[in-house]
């Protein structure tokens, strides 16, 4: 039998990832991201594992120690 996942709300996500409802609802929306949701008559609901793997897949090198400004320069050379 398949276990079943922990369901969130729109809401709930917006706040774990900082983003608004309505940017959520523009991602599924216009295909954004891939965030898988589900829906159940009306109501979205996202699995709380699919969004931990977004975060997992999102998180990329970060230089802490870089300055803004440094971080800035980086971008430039890179771009």
């Amino acid at each position: 039998m398949t276990e079943i996942q922990p369901l969130l709300t729109p809401k709930q996500v917006s706040e774990i990832l900082g983003v608004s409802v309505g940017t959520l609802s523009i991602w599924r929306c216009v295909h954004r991201y891939n965030l898988p949701y589900k829906k159940i008559g009306r109501l979205v609901k996202y699995e709380a594992q699919a969004v931990a793997d977004f975060i997992d897949r999102r998180n990329g090198p970060c230089d802490a120690a870089a300055t803004p400004t440094e971080q800035s320069k980086n971008r430039k050379r890179a771009g």
